[in-house]
């Protein structure tokens, strides 16, 4: 009983220092959230829908920067960031990132020729040609603020199932659920 109530304290205390919550199980999204992702146009067979988190985010947006696709604009609050379907092929890049401890937000510019006028790097992502589910990964919002190397924090695969069942939320009753689903139980199977 010791060494449980020791462990425990142990996962909480580090939760709290770390205070990224990596599942991401405290995302509850509201009505109006859960209307605009089911309503959202786009198939598995014609769109990709990208998911992922960044630490430490109260809000974010990313927008789509290659001029060959049309323009478009995410804007996402908490940490979790999921895509209404985009467009498979398409580049977006992480434009505005509002971290719990920052008093303002990081803005990363761009130029009509979609070129960063900062040496900032921000987190690019570019969205594969085949339609379906992609996972971008977990980040420390904190180091992206910075204008440190946007990569993924480490064993950050190992949290994508918890990260599907949040995207599940979103598409549950629409044409992607059964593509979720499939992930889902593929990532079981992995394990």
């Amino acid at each position: 009983m010791k060494n449980i109530l020791k462990m425990l304290s142990a996962v909480l205390l580090s939760a709290m220092f770390v205070g990224c919550s990596s599942l991401g199980l405290g995302f509850y999204p509201d009505e109006k959230t859960v209307a605009e992702y089911q309503n959202a146009v786009g198939t598995p067979e014609n769109s990709v829908v990208f998911y992922g988190q960044i630490c430490f985010a109260k809000s974010m947006s990313f927008s789509q920067m290659d001029p060959d696709f049309p323009p478009d604009y995410q804007e996402i609050t908490g940490e979790i960031f999921i895509s209404k379907p985009v467009a498979p092929g398409s580049t977006y890049v992480l434009e505005d990132l509002n971290c719990e401890e920052s008093t303002s937000t990081y803005r990363y510019i761009w130029n009509y020729s979609y070129s960063l006028q900062t040496s900032i790097n921000p987190l690019i992502i570019n969205v594969p040609k085949e339609p379906g589910l992609y996972y971008i990964g977990v980040f420390d919002g904190r180091k992206l603020e910075e204008g440190k190397k946007a990569k993924t924090m480490r064993n950050s695969e190992k949290y994508e199932s918890y990260k599907l069942a949040n995207v599940l939320k979103l598409y549950k009753g629409t044409v992607w659920e059964e593509t979720i689903n499939k992930k889902i139980e593929e990532l079981k199977n992995e394990k």
